[in-house]
């Protein structure tokens, strides 16, 4: 008698799983259809997780490193799992709260990213959107640290201002960072010819004002019990003012620099012949690669770092092969020197020394490699290090940039010598540091990633460095860098810069605050006279530059024009 209603039960049953799968399949069906329209649709590798996304929200804000990343013309060149996926080295909890905001982002208007709720989280939160250059820190400009006894303070000047109201004591009025510009290059005196004026004051003089030339490098003074105010001009664009000088205070005496009247000699012992009008052919030669991509002998893989050696050798960190190659100059192939056996993961940087002996950024195996010549093995020199760029200075040290530590490492010392203060934009800070050089004098110049800037070190400050370019955000004004890869300095001081995200080569004169495009535009693009992410540069006895046009595979060849150097110059 139940065996009827139960059928009908089970048929019930049976066509509403049919009506389902039914539904199913034309959903899907339409999910399909859909799909096929959007070719943007990502997965990324974010600390392990997986997250699949669409390139269309990682560009919204299309100012930002984030979309600049992620605009297809990166991609190929980014980190990967060893299933093909994109690694990002961030917390995926954090980046699936970036996503969840990134998506409610209808214009390209500027938007402050609210943090997650839990407190832990806020800094390193803060911390990613630096790096994807999505947040900038605004601070009050008026904000300075003062080192009192060996502890740093941090207050606002306009408070310290108010202490010339209640003391008769000597105080300094001024921009500390201008200050410190002052005294970086008192630093150089030694290098130029020292001229002295002296001035004494009249009894009844209170105030006292002047500006000195540039030529001006010395000044000194006697000052009566009754002078009460004195300030000065010492470098263009630089003052320095003391106010309430109490009785005591009989004598001020100061040293400034103006433009040195001889030059900085770089880590090349020959003179590079470069003066403040050569110039350079905007249309490139290439010297080595140029023959599409791949790993044949006349081919390069996104290379990213070289070194010119003394005849005009190019060593090629060709990245994507996994080598070091060299080609003689003229050469229509390079010859493998390192890696050969494919040991090498992501090699990013390569220098040669004197006695011909290669050190090697190996990227992905954390560590510094060294071949001596004619060695049949390799020699491994530093282990777990987040190694990008090498440099040597002209005592034979190595110097490596610690990508990920935001350090720079002096080997075989083993000690920090610029950074290592965590991640951040302070001036004893650095985000992500590329490529770097040193000068005769070890002085130290760091192409500061993320920070958009490029920094110098002196050797005998470890404390904090000085700004020297950009650092005024993100961006390709003249003023602006965007992701500088490296720089190197000729015997004049003036910086030469692979402006990354903006596809070009700037050349940036000692103090100024602006560059000049040398090589290259905002746009990529693989003709003689445009770039595709640039990665390092180098100079040959000569003066002519290189350039590693990664994303061409190929390395670019400007020859200099000295024409318009005079005799005295050159």
């Amino acid at each position: 008698m139940n065996t009827y209603p139960k059928l009908f039960i089970y048929l019930y049953i049976f066509l509403t799983i049919i009506n389902i799968i039914n539904s199913t399949e034309s959903i899907t069906e339409e999910n399909i259809t859909n799909d096929s329209d959007q070719t943007d649709v990502i997965q990324l590798n974010v600390g392990g997780e997986l997250i699949m996304t669409t390139r269309s929200t990682l560009t919204c804000i299309t100012n930002s490193t984030l979309a600049i990343i992620f605009n297809d013309r990166w991609e190929n060149i980014l980190s990967r799992d060893k299933h093909g996926n994109i690694f990002l080295d961030f917390n995926p909890v954090l980046f699936h709260h970036l996503l969840e905001q990134l998506r409610l982002i209808e214009n390209n208007e500027s938007i402050l990213f609210y943090p997650p709720l839990l407190s832990s989280l806020i800094i390193p939160y803060e911390k990613m959107l630096r790096k994807l250059g999505l947040n900038q820190l605004n601070k009050p400009n008026d904000i300075i640290q003062l080192n009192v006894g060996g502890e740093i303070l941090t207050t606002r000047q306009k408070i310290l201002n108010q202490i010339t109201n209640y003391t008769t004591n000597l105080f300094i009025d001024s921009n500390p960072y201008e200050i410190r510009q002052l005294v970086n290059q008192l630093r150089e005196q030694d290098e130029i010819e020292i001229v002295t004026e002296t001035t004494t004051f009249a009894p009844e003089t209170t105030s006292f004002f002047t500006t000195f030339t540039p030529e001006t490098t010395s000044y000194s003074t006697m000052l009566s019990p009754e002078t009460t105010s004195f300030s000065a001009t010492f470098i263009p664009e630089t003052t320095f003012s003391s106010t309430t000088l109490s009785p005591e205070t009989t004598s001020f005496s100061a040293t400034f620099i103006p433009k040195p009247s001889k030059p900085m000699i770089t880590t090349s012992e020959y003179d590079d012949g470069i003066c403040a009008n050569a110039t350079w052919n905007p249309y490139g030669i290439t010297v080595a690669g140029g023959n599409g991509q791949g790993s044949e002998l006349n081919q390069l893989n996104h290379p990213m770092g070289i070194f010119i050696d003394e005849n005009s050798s190019i060593y090629v960190a060709d990245t994507h092969n996994n080598r070091i190659s060299k080609w003689i100059l003229g050469a229509s192939q390079g010859e493998i020197v390192v890696g050969a056996n494919n040991s090498k993961n992501y090699v990013s940087s390569v220098v040669v020394d004197k006695n011909q002996t290669i050190y090697l950024c190996d990227r992905f195996n954390n560590r510094i490699v060294r071949w001596l010549k004619n060695a049949l093995m390799e020699e491994v020199i530093l282990s777990n290090i987040s190694c990008w760029g090498l440099a040597l200075d002209k005592e034979g040290s190595l110097y490596i940039s610690g990508h990920e530590d935001n350090r720079i490492i002096k080997w075989p010392a083993k000690e920090i010598v610029a950074g290592g203060n965590g991640e951040g934009n302070q001036n004893d800070q650095l985000s992500s540091p590329y490529q770097i050089f040193i000068d005769n004098k070890q002085t130290i110049y760091i192409a500061d990633y993320f920070n958009h800037r490029i920094m110098k070190w002196f050797n005998d400050d470890l404390q904090e460095g000085l700004i020297v370019a950009g650092g005024n955000g993100y961006g390709d004004g003249l003023d602006q860098l965007k992701l500088p890869h490296s720089v190197i300095v000729d015997q004049m001081g003036t910086m030469y810069i692979v402006d990354f995200g903006n596809n070009r080569i700037l050349r940036w004169f000692k103090h100024s605050k602006s560059g000049r495009i040398l090589i290259g535009n905002d746009e990529s693009g693989n003709d003689a006279n445009q770039l595709s992410d640039p990665y390092d540069i180098a100079f040959d006895r000569e003066g002519n530059l290189y350039v590693a046009d990664t994303s061409n595979h190929r390395i670019q060849m400007y020859r200099i024009d000295k024409s318009a150097c005079t005799t005295n110059e050159l």
